[in-house]
């Protein structure tokens, strides 16, 4: 009997030690399985918002139109004409922060007499680059409340002159920072700091004798 006792005190640990190594398993295979569920479930929501943002799937619409115009769109070579940037705004919103980038062919025109509308505030940086084709105006908000631009209210982002230097059909563009990253006109929203969508549409000039 105390040979069978020895064996049965052998065994009985043995096998306790194999069961929970079992159960072990089995825990470990179920919280990998959800574990790897729960990663495909993510991975199919993050692809989700990456195919259809909603400025694609047309949840956004634009909150400005812009647009380049000009009195006369046929000019004489060497006689400058004025060309003016305006926002129509679309929806009840207030800027923290906006940026205004136009191209041009600088081999066509000589960009002179940069103004802006009285309701900006002094530009924090302008410039008339004919290395980058750019003209650009930036403006920081600084009231509070930011600027208001009500559904229906007409901005005039800048005004220039425009001389042209050589005859032919020629440009000018909104910059939306596709082809220039750094170069993407911006709208701020004050209230959330985002990037607000709009519109743009530019400006074709022939230019002749």
């Amino acid at each position: 009997m105390k040979k069978g006792n020895n064996v049965v005190k052998i065994l009985v640990p043995a096998m306790a030690v194999l069961v929970l190594a079992e159960s072990l398993m089995l825990i470990s295979s179920l919280n990998t399985s959800k574990s790897v569920k729960t990663t495909s479930d993510d991975q199919t929501k993050t692809a989700t918002s990456t195919v259809t943002p909603a400025a694609e799937s047309g949840v956004q619409s634009a909150v400005y139109s812009v647009t380049v115009t000009t009195a006369v769109k046929e000019m004489k070579l060497n006689q400058a004409g004025t060309v003016e940037v305006k926002a129509v705004g679309n929806a009840n919103k207030a800027l923290d922060a906006l940026n205004v980038y136009v191209k041009y062919d600088p081999s066509a025109f000589e960009i002179s007499n940069l103004t802006f509308d009285k309701r900006l505030p002094a530009a924090t940086f302008s410039k008339v680059s004919q290395t980058t084709g750019l003209v650009v105006a930036n403006f920081l908000i600084s009231t509070p409340s930011g600027l208001k631009v009500n559904s229906g209210d007409v901005l005039s982002l800048m005004k220039f002159s425009a001389k042209p230097i050589k005859t032919g059909v020629f440009n000018f563009e909104i910059s939306t920072g596709k082809q220039m990253k750094e170069s993407a006109t911006m709208f701020v929203e004050n209230s959330t700091s985002k990037i607000l969508p709009f519109s743009s549409s530019g400006l074709t000039v022939n230019v002749s004798r």
